[in-house]
């Protein structure tokens, strides 16, 4: 698990669930894992107040007495007392006092919000289940398809509203990439494939590298968890040596 969570750090995925319950939009003062929580694991949910920076200044304080509700009917699941972070001080690079819920006990599958009653103000929905993580594993592992570079992206793979054609493979482009220092065709050299990085169209080997190397030690840990379930042979179609001595495809 510790291995699959750095692959979210590498590609810095956003995900944001839809509100379900009928308290309003989520309030900014209320901070959870929109990802999730599984069912068995150390759950926390965090409140603010800016004392500090843009959003400063602000007279939140929490309630006394925190509330996890039910998204389906807005009953009450857990409730518990906040806990000041650090004594109660200000946290010095985001400007923040902080204030954290641990809801752990709460096992109970389903889609909850956090609400603080006497403030009126509730967080985004998320959901509590064993496999909390599995759709967020899907759309990173897809996210390496996506940014593929000189590869078309089939309708079959990326979907029919992100499917592409073959990139960056015209005239000096990177079928013949020349030296920046000595910019001449004799210089020329095919560096066509590997990925785009993040949001422009330049690649690189170190940060290629790290991200590479993480997907094959998540590999090897779990290779069960690579399935054609994922549809990762077609999303990714690396051949690659590992360590344990065999390629896989």
């Amino acid at each position: 698990m510790v291995r699959l969570k750095m692959i979210f750090g590498t590609i810095g995925l956003a995900f944001v669930a839809s509100w379900a319950a009928g308290e309003g939009p989520s309030d900014r003062h209320i901070r959870v894992d929109q990802f999730g929580y599984r069912t068995e694991a150390k759950k926390t949910a965090i409140l603010r107040r800016a004392m500090a920076g843009f959003d400063s200044p602000d007279a939140y304080t929490p309630s006394a007495t925190i509330q996890i509700r039910r998204a389906a009917d807005d009953s009450v699941a857990f409730q518990g007392a906040p806990v000041a972070w650090n004594g109660g001080a200000t946290h010095a690079q985001s400007g923040d006092r902080v204030w954290w819920l641990d809801f752990s006990s709460l096992r109970e599958t389903g889609t909850y919000y956090v609400h603080d009653p006497a403030n009126g103000v509730s967080s985004e929905p998320f959901r509590i289940e064993p496999d909390a993580y599995a759709q967020a594993t899907r759309q990173a592992v897809r996210m390496y398809y996506h940014q593929r570079c000189g590869t078309a992206k089939s309708a079959a793979y990326a979907g029919a509203a992100w499917s592409d054609t073959t990139c960056h493979l015209g005239t000096g482009q990177d079928l013949e990439c020349r030296s920046v220092l000595n910019p001449v065709p004799g210089t020329a050299r095919d560096l066509s494939g590997g990925w785009h990085d993040a949001g422009d169209y330049n690649k690189y080997v170190n940060y290629a590298d790290d991200a590479l190397h993480m997907l094959l030690d998540a590999y090897e840990i779990e290779p069960n968890v690579w399935s054609d379930g994922l549809n990762t042979t077609a999303l990714l179609r690396l051949k690659i040596w590992t360590r344990s001595g065999r390629w896989v495809s």
